[in-house]
């Protein structure tokens, strides 16, 4: 936070230059791969589908079923479209049989979904996801000194490691093993659609999870570096109320860089669950949703062993003033008291917002919101 204060126009730079490589290599490269693929727009890709009809014959009959009612539905509106032919009350019966095509022809879209790189929801999902982690590292990560530093970047790859295999196990599996139980989506990204798509997902995802790690780092040393300071100095130091509010400001604009990726990723997953029911993604989305709030806990230790260890001392200090009494305790009682770092309604709306910014993703496809 203090890099941003103190060097603004260095790090909207900074901030530039990650929105920059984060759109490079999360849409434009893979942009270009999947054109190169034949999986990049909806033509495209239905295009490449025909071509091994024998591998998705649930694909084509299902685009064949759609195009047929929606032959059914052009010709029903052209004739209640043609008012001479029919009288009033059969315009009714006409638009009853319109309503009836139309959901049968929604109910049809929804059997089977394919879904292209271009205007799909995962064309942007990687470059929200890499700017967010960018910046949480490279703009408010905490300045540590090397020596203070108590986890060493290895050691928190080795954390994540396990989290990445028990994550990536489902995506492999789902490709190929159990690639065609419930499917109801097609992605550019799936293996038998796209093995080059696939890979290429593959290295998105890897790059991902490294940045993810290297955040891990950056705030379980300066978790580790909080709780040695409140070992060395009073919680109650002149300028600790000063500290507790900047860092509780720096933590809420970390938690909004971090729900800018994730709230966005999770999203992607919960929408193929929800909104295109393919149950085959339920455990990433849970999976992702976990690892996000996993993510903002580690974000949140240092601001709660920080605003722990102010109130303690702060209660601690209260009792020791009541006991001991002397000349100036009722002063000293009604300024320790009227000192907040905090303010309480600023502390609930970050906590409503956290848990909004949490059910967002759920929400949004199950009530068809965007």
């Amino acid at each position: 936070m203090r890099y941003v204060t103190e060097f603004p126009i260095s790090a909207l730079r900074r901030l530039g230059l990650i929105v920059v490589a984060a759109f490079a290599t999360g849409t434009i490269l893979p942009g270009i791969i999947c054109y190169s693929a034949g999986v990049f727009s909806q033509s495209q890709l239905e295009e490449t589908l025909h071509r091994q009809s024998s591998k998705f014959p649930d694909v084509i009959r299902n685009g064949e079923k759609v195009a047929q009612l929606r032959e059914v539905l052009r010709r029903v509106d052209e004739v209640i479209s043609n008012t001479q032919t029919i009288n009033l009350g059969g315009v009714s019966d006409w638009l009853k049989v319109r309503e009836y095509f139309a959901s049968q022809t929604l109910a049809a879209e929804r059997e089977i979904s394919v879904v292209p790189f271009f205007l799909s929801h995962n064309m942007l999902v990687f470059t929200a996801a890499f700017a967010s982690l960018g910046t949480l590292i490279y703009i408010l990560g905490p300045l540590i000194r090397p020596l203070d530093r108590r986890y060493g970047l290895l050691q928190t790859f080795l954390v994540m490691a396990p989290i990445y295999v028990v994550y990536h196990s489902e995506v492999w599996l789902r490709n190929f093993v159990l690639h065609s139980e419930g499917r109801k989506v097609y992605i550019f990204a799936n293996f038998d659609v796209s093995p080059i798509g696939f890979f290429m997902q593959e290295c998105q995802l890897a790059l991902l999870f490294s940045l993810l790690a290297f955040v891990w780092y950056q705030w379980l040393n300066y978790f580790a570096v909080c709780k040695d300071s409140q070992k060395r100095e009073s919680p109650l130091a002149h300028g600790a109320a000063q500290h507790l509010g900047e860092l509780f400001l720096h933590w809420q604009l970390t938690s909004v860089v971090l729900a800018f990726g994730f709230v966005y990723f999770t999203g992607v997953y919960w929408d193929l669950v929800v909104g295109k029911n393919d149950q085959r993604y339920v455990f990433p989305a849970i999976a992702i949703h976990c690892i996000w709030g996993l993510s903002w806990i580690i974000l949140s230790l240092p601001v709660v062993t920080s605003w722990y260890a102010w109130h303690s001392g702060k209660q601690a200090l209260l009792v020791r003033l009541y006991e001991a009494p002397d000349e100036h305790s009722e002063l000293k009682l009604k300024i320790l008291q009227e000192v907040t770092p905090v303010g309480f309604w600023n502390a609930v709306a970050s906590g409503i917002a956290a848990v909004a910014s949490f059910l967002l993703p759920v929400l949004k496809p199950l009530f068809g919101w965007g």
